[in-house]
């Protein structure tokens, strides 16, 4: 869940974890990063790893990989170490003192990998709940909320109180929308807009959320899980906007179909 709590985790197995030499001030210099690492392993199926390392000062930072974002150590780790020489490597590691025969454990990393959620919001042109196969036009300006889920699909007072973990504004040109998010259980929901009706998703969608706690969101929505580097399409909204028709009910006085000099008649049922 990105918060640099570990004791969640997951193993993360086929990350290069390397020792440089350090000056014993706790910062990555570019001639200590460039100089090369003294020690390096990859983690193991338990997310394991260990550095064989002669006694002295180094730090110990992780290689980065493509698409993934480092939760821990912190700044604020007591060991903190200043790995951001070079974006190869996570921003933050350790500086260690070794001595002879030390044992020293616990120097964990965490990493978390974010998922993307998109789709579209269209005007359902004769309120079927079916975009015609992306015939009907886009609705942009319509704004799409993501918040955390306790997985049971149904969005409640103090999931929506706590507000909205993502949000995006459907485009103009195609109305779609892309919500980012980390690993987690979620129901995405519309900000509905006066004088607009919700026509699809419908309770029948398998992945049907309650937004109903609040008359400000579209009733139904979705609920969804995310797991790392997901790429989940096709959440569409669809809506309609009901039209109006409206006459006057005349007295033709000389039945002549010219109501020009029509009497208003008042009590008639339309």
């Amino acid at each position: 869940n990105g918060d640099g709590d570990l004791t969640d985790g997951i193993p993360l197995p086929g990350w290069t974890i390397n020792a440089y030499a350090d000056d014993g001030d706790g910062i990555l210099s570019v001639g200590e990063f460039a100089a090369g690492a003294v020690a390096t392993d990859v983690t193991d199926a338990s997310g394991d790893y260990t550095l064989t390392l002669a006694p002295g000062d180094y730090i110990v930072c992780e290689v980065q990989q493509a698409a993934w974002t480092q939760s821990f150590p912190t700044a604020a780790t007591p060991e903190a170490a200043d790995c951001s020489v070079d974006a190869s490597l996570g921003p933050v590691g350790y500086a260690i003192t070794v001595s002879s025969g030390a044992q020293l454990t616990d120097n964990d990393f965490g990493n978390f990998s974010v998922g993307d959620k998109s789709g579209r919001k269209f005007e359902d042109l004769n309120a079927d709940g079916d975009d015609e196969g992306g015939t009907d036009p886009a609705l942009g300006g319509w704004t799409i909320n993501a918040y955390a889920d306790d997985g049971d699909g149904i969005l409640s007072q103090d999931e929506f109180d706590a507000g909205a973990v993502a949000s995006d504004v459907t485009d103009a040109v195609d109305g779609s929308y892309l919500l980012t998010l980390t690993a987690g259980d979620y129901i995405v929901c519309e900000v509905q807009q006066a004088g607009w009706t919700q026509s699809y998703p419908t309770d029948a969608h398998p992945e049907a959320a309650d937004c109903s706690v609040d008359a400000s969101l579209g009733p139904v929505g979705y609920a969804i899980t995310i797991a790392a580097g997901d790429a989940q399409i096709g959440n569409d909204f669809g809506n309609f906007a009901p039209g109006t028709k409206s006459g006057t009910k005349l007295d033709d006085p000389n039945g002549d179909g010219d109501l020009t000099d029509g009497i208003p008649l008042p009590g008639w049922t339309i």
